[in-house]
């Protein structure tokens, strides 16, 4: 009865879609909810062996406490590194009022940045360059494997169907702005973010959206990353960036917001 109370019904009123580059496709899908209300959403569909995910980080670094950044910033450091930057969305959870530490795992270039101990699930690329999404208590010592990785809360999605939607928490009914990573059974990734909070222009989804969304594109896991004014994504424009989604605040959510971040997946070409 809760899946289908938070069940929004989503269908899709269309869709554009471009080749960023080898082995990324960028759609932008506007969907109407069962009250005919819009949801705007913004797909980046990753060969992963063509592309892969890379964390971002302020000045591409490994510091985990009072450093953040905006993700065109960390898109600019890891291009000043030589990572030929695709596309982008904010990552894991932080510590917003505080010294902005990650809520869950960081990995990056296979040095533990942050909470290696943490429970909670992420997307991570293994030392072979396999993609995965899993947590520790699932894969036992994988964080001693991976090369990238940063996490998120629930595991909306897991074996192809809905797993950990949070059902008792507001957080979870109601809709919101969202970030999602996924992996697909033959380990290429989905990346999704649904604007929200603006609703003449888009109303954002529930966490039983999310998954029923990252299931329709064929992902067999997913899971939710940070959200709010946090969610947005950008793409690779020619030798700019552009943002494609519009990030909204409940302070202000007439008002486009660029928030500073702690981490972020950069999808870089190989």
């Amino acid at each position: 009865e809760l899946l289908k109370q938070y069940d929004s019904g989503l269908v899709e009123a269309s869709r554009e879609s471009e080749v960023l580059a080898d082995g990324v496709e960028y759609s932008h899908i506007l969907y109407k909810d069962k009250n005919g209300a819009p949801v705007h959403a913004f797909l980046a569909e990753v060969d992963t062996s063509l592309a892969s995910v890379y964390i971002g980080t302020p000045d591409d670094g490994y510091e985990s406490r009072n450093v953040r950044a905006t993700i065109p910033d960390m898109i600019d450091c890891a291009v000043k590194n030589g990572k030929d930057v695709i596309a982008a969305v904010n990552a894991d959870f932080f510590d917003m009022f505080g010294d902005f530490h990650p809520s869950g795992l960081c990995v990056k270039n296979g040095r533990g940045v942050a909470n290696e101990n943490s429970a909670r699930p992420f997307i991570g690329v293994k030392k072979d360059g396999t993609h995965v999404l899993t947590d520790t208590k699932e894969s036992a010592g994988i964080v001693a494997e991976l090369e990238q990785a940063a996490a998120g809360i629930q595991m909306v999605l897991r074996d192809g169907e809905i797993f950990d939607y949070a059902p008792l928490e507001p957080f979870s009914f109601v809709r919101h702005p969202r970030t999602c990573a996924g992996v697909k059974k033959d380990g290429n990734v989905l990346i999704l973010v649904v604007d929200g909070r603006i609703p003449e222009y888009s109303n954002g989804a529930s966490l039983v959206d999310l998954a029923l969304l990252m299931k329709s594109y064929g992902a067999d896991r997913a899971v939710n990353l940070d959200g709010g004014g946090s969610s947005a994504m950008y793409t690779k424009n020619g030798s700019e960036y552009k943002l494609r989604s519009r990030p909204a605040d409940l302070i202000r959510p007439t008002a486009c917001l660029i928030r500073k971040d702690y981490n972020s997946l950069l999808v870089v070409k190989k």
